[in-house]
């Protein structure tokens, strides 16, 4: 998933391209490349030298990948909903991963994420799953028990199975609805609580991750992450970061596992 941060996307494709224990240059890899101007706002929220880059950088890192450029800007709920969609409806496949421009990965994530979603696949309690870790947790602690379970906050470069995708549906649809109205990052963030409220839950934020989270509450399913940190949050300035909040909240302090 990319937008306008190059500077960004290079290390994390690079990253991506030297997984290991994983046959990365024979899996089906797609760069859903955003767009500039939202038709609905008629703004223009990036460069297009930025994104053409973008586009540049995941055909060097990752030339076998096939590139879904959008002709407007979407949005992330946007940009993500055709990328679920053809993954899941058009493919037809039973699980993918995801990852956005501003988690850099260790080179065993892919392989130490896949023991995750096999364990999905088995198991209808678990909805989203990640190995990125807890950025606050010492290396100390995670040499002690790199395989423990802890709850997974952010969906960052995570797995999701076709089964959960399709129960959250049920709610994630008439958000997806009540967001397509608005340029996303001009939505309309009363009628979201109000959304929520129908659900017989409050209101931790407007965004597409927290209703993809609710949702997951909502049909029982569990989101995981582990111990260990085989990831490391970059996205320093972005829509839902600055950077104040970035140092003040430690992730460049995260401490990378070094094994898978």
């Amino acid at each position: 998933m990319s937008f306008n941060r190059p500077h960004y996307l290079e290390p994390v494709l690079k990253a991506l391209s030297e997984q290991v224990d994983c046959r990365i240059s024979k899996r089906p890899i797609f760069l859903f490349q955003d767009g500039a101007v939202n038709l609905i706002s008629r703004k223009t929220h990036a460069d297009q030298k930025d994104i053409d880059v973008c586009v540049d950088i995941f055909r060097h890192y990752l030339p076998h990948g096939m590139v879904f450029k959008s002709d407007e800007n979407l949005g992330v709920a946007l940009n993500f909903e055709r990328a679920e969609d053809h993954i899941f409806n058009e493919l037809g496949a039973d699980a993918a991963i995801f990852f956005e421009d501003d988690l850099l990965v260790s080179p065993f994530y892919v392989h130490s994420l896949e023991q995750l979603l096999e364990i999905a696949r088995a198991d209808d309690r678990i909805g989203y799953v990640a190995v990125y870790g807890h950025h606050k947790t010492s290396l100390r602690s995670q040499r002690e028990n790199p395989n423990k379970f802890i709850l997974l906050e952010h969906n960052w470069g995570f797995g999701l199975t076709k089964r959960q995708w399709f129960r959250n549906n049920t709610y994630v649809g008439p958000y997806l609805d009540l967001v397509r109205q608005y340029d996303y990052r001009s939505r309309d963030a009363n009628r979201i609580h109000e959304l929520f409220a129908t659900w017989g839950l409050g209101c931790p934020g407007d965004s597409q991750d927290v209703a993809k989270t609710l949702a997951c509450c909502l049909t029982g399913a569990v989101k995981l992450n582990i111990q260990a940190c085989l990831g490391k949050y970059i996205g320093a300035a972005g829509l839902h970061m600055k950077q104040d909040s970035y140092e003040r909240l430690g992730y460049e302090a995260t401490e990378i596992f070094a094994g898978p």
